[in-house]
């Protein structure tokens, strides 16, 4: 297998032209959602390739075209896998994600795929580190393809300024400040409990635009079990106005 460059997407469809039909094998997971293993991060994986550093790799999509892609690209909502998984038509009444690697199994059933490795996530909290206060526009968590949060119970720290701990997930991605706390540092926070434990693909977080974008930075995401548990954290890092996560 060490021969092979590109593996094949189960249900790849040429009928659709944003299908992706093969893509280079340095893929972190075996679904299309996924981020790309380096050669400068990850030289022991049997899946990395000699060329290739993390955040990069190539696909190829069935509108004949060849693109090189980073990991924003592979995300749920990203150019490459959110047109994939929204594409219709063709042959399949299906969209699949599932990888085909050497000598892999093209029956496993892609949710089975997504999660391999990865525990469930029940709740997740979002915490400011810096003494200030917390301005969020919305805070998407992706699950095999689907944007989970919107049917979450969010809650908050006391809120100011029309700031609401369920407009974090209205879907409204304005730049606005629609989760704004009044408390300051690590009493400043917005937490969701998932509609059913999940294994989390991405998290996406739109930053308040309209001014002090800078309270982000830094800042952390808690992933704890439907009991509260922490499974782990993901730090916040810089001043952007969307923040792309991966657990």
């Amino acid at each position: 297998c060490n021969a092979i460059s590109y593996n094949i997407c189960k249900g790849a469809d040429v009928s659709r032209e944003f299908s992706v039909l093969a893509l280079t094998r340095n893929t972190q997971s075996d679904v299309v959602a996924t981020n790309w293993l380096g050669a400068d991060t990850d030289p022991e994986n049997d899946h990395t390739m000699a060329l290739l550093n993390s955040n990069e790799g190539n696909v190829v999509r069935a509108d004949g075209s060849a693109l090189a892609a980073d990991d924003a690209d592979m995300g749920s909502s990203g150019e490459i896998t959110g047109r994939h998984l929204k594409s219709t038509g063709g042959v399949n009444t299906q969209t699949f994600q599932l990888i085909v690697r050497c000598g892999g199994d093209p029956t496993v059933p892609d949710d089975v795929a997504a999660s391999a490795g990865k525990p469930k996530v029940g709740i997740v909290r979002f915490e400011i580190v810096r003494n200030d206060m917390m301005n969020i526009s919305e805070f998407e968590i992706w699950s095999g393809g689907k944007n989970v949060a919107r049917d979450g119970s969010p809650s908050a720290s006391r809120q100011g300024w029309g700031g609401n701990a369920r407009k974090g997930i209205d879907g409204n991605k304005n730049g606005g400040h629609d989760v704004h706390s009044t408390d300051r540092g690590r009493n400043a926070w917005w937490e969701i409990k998932l509609k059913e434990p999940v294994a989390i693909d991405e998290i996406k977080i739109y930053n308040r635009t309209t001014c002090c974008s800078n309270r982000m930075d830094p800042s952390e995401v808690i992933l704890k079990d439907a009991g509260g548990t922490e499974i782990s954290k993901i730090e916040v890092k810089g001043t952007k106005s969307v923040y792309t996560l991966t657990p």
